[in-house]
């Protein structure tokens, strides 16, 4: 018997709701067209906060599918949504999981007020691994324009930057005091890194910092096998987006 039978035998056959997502992980999930997150409304919700089958009443979110979900809460493969009568592994040709990464990044970015979002390195070559410093979020806006240009950023951040000189090996790390209020703009990559033109743009108008976030599938899978699959997708996705780590890079930065 096929995976995908088997679970859609067990949605039909039980209704016992399950506490806690399973922590059976199959590498490559996403590749098999799980999608992490279902849209309910207006928000993307976790498949552990919503009731199992078509009772979790969610959508595929893709804008282009919209399909019904399915939330699968079985105890052989990870806990994941899936559409509607879709064997599991079988594609259907819609951008479920790309969607569902952009979407949920940009949403948590929106409702996190307080925290601190790392920036990148100053550049590819820093001989120390320095980093810039981070940004403490006063407040993030969604689909802002950049001045200057015809282009939006997928979040605009606004709060106070905490600067870090490059800390050569052996030396204690000096980080500075919060302080000037300043913006940033933050292009969120799942699978279309920004181009050269989009660069060339931002540049020439230089007046507004832009940071470019990859979060790809691969990663988030990788996160997770990392923490020895004891973590949620949601709980990778924000820890890959309030992290450091070499999936952010400046694509532009002003004072550079």
């Amino acid at each position: 018997m096929l995976i995908g039978d088997l679970c859609n035998l067990l949605e039909r056959q039980s209704t016992r709701q399950v506490a806690a997502p399973c922590r059976v992980w199959q590498y490559g999930l996403f590749q098999l067209r799980a999608i992490p997150f279902g849209q309910r409304g207006d928000r993307l919700l976790e498949v552990g906060e919503v009731p199992r089958g078509l009772a979790c009443n969610c959508v595929c979110p893709d804008p282009q599918c919209g399909r019904r979900l399915v939330a699968r809460q079985g105890s052989k493969v990870a806990w994941h949504f899936a559409h509607y009568g879709e064997t599991f592994g079988r594609r259907v040709g819609c951008g479920g999981v790309e969607s569902a990464l952009h979407r949920f990044a940009k949403q948590y970015l929106s409702e996190s007020r307080g925290k601190v979002f790392p920036l990148p390195k100053r550049s590819r070559t820093d001989l120390y691994g320095g980093y810039e410093g981070a940004i403490k979020i006063e407040r993030a806006l969604l689909e802002r324009p950049i001045p200057g240009t015809t282009r939006r950023c997928d979040v605009l951040i606004e709060g106070l930057v905490r600067k870090k000189p490059p800390t050569p090996p052996g030396q204690t790390v000096q980080v500075g005091p919060w302080s000037a209020h300043s913006e940033l703009a933050v292009e969120i990559n799942v699978t279309n890194p920004k181009d050269e033109e989009y660069i060339k743009e931002v540049t020439s108008a230089g007046q507004l910092s832009v940071v470019e976030l990859t979060l790809t599938p691969e990663e988030v899978e990788r996160r997770i096998a990392t923490h020895r699959l004891a973590i949620a997708w949601s709980q990778a996705v924000k820890m890959l987006i309030m992290g450091r780590g070499s999936n952010r890079s400046w694509l532009f930065r002003r004072g550079s």
